[in-house]
């Protein structure tokens, strides 16, 4: 049985909490409203800051992705309304990758095919063709999408000339290229004159 001064505690207790109670809403109230003045401060700021960058895209770092999406999670749906760095699609996307579902896709141009590689060494090896006359060869064939700069850093790789071969020993492989050539020509061919007219 609980004695007389601890009734009159609690109901003392219970009269004082009733009195501070306003109060204390009033400061929660209050504090939610600042907090809410500062988001709305700031989202207006971030606003007029991104109206002032020159570029259209800001690139962002990994680490700098990572802390957005940790933030922004927790908002859930509300983020849309609240991000302004990037597209709300965007953000999603770092999201998925984040979680892991999605792999990242590579940046920039492929990689050449090794196959493509060595038809190119190949081509130069026979031809001594530059880089340019070899990419033209391979667009006729429609084999890849590639630069000059390409081509020349794979000629370069294999200690091949970029460009045309010329200089010493030139004419002789040209002879030597187009050996059979010649054997098919009619070297024993008559002149026959007609009154009308002379055929070879």
């Amino acid at each position: 049985m609980p004695t007389r001064s601890f009734v009159r505690q609690f109901q003392d207790h219970i009269a004082v909490g009733q009195i501070f109670q306003p109060l204390l809403f009033l400061i929660a109230r209050s504090t939610a409203d600042d907090l809410q003045k500062q988001v709305e401060f700031l989202k207006a700021e971030n606003e007029r800051l991104r109206k002032r960058v020159p570029r259209q895209r800001i690139f962002l770092k990994l680490d700098e992705r990572n802390q957005l999406v940790k933030l922004g999670k927790d908002l859930g749906p509300a983020i849309r309304h609240l991000i302004t760095i990037v597209d709300y699609s965007t953000f999603r996307c770092w999201v998925r990758n984040a979680d892991g579902s999605t792999p990242a896709p590579g940046k920039g141009r492929s990689r050449i095919t090794q196959v493509i590689r060595e038809l190119v060494v190949q081509i130069a090896n026979e031809t001594g063709w530059g880089y340019s006359r070899i990419l033209g060869e391979l667009k006729k064939l429609n084999l890849g999408k590639s630069s000059r700069q390409s081509m020349k850093n794979i000629l370069v790789e294999h200690d091949l000339a970029p460009g045309l071969r010329r200089g010493k020993g030139w004419w002789s492989e040209f002879v030597k290229m187009h050996a059979e050539t010649p054997w098919q020509v009619d070297f024993f061919s008559k002149l026959v004159v007609t009154p009308s007219v002379a055929i070879e």
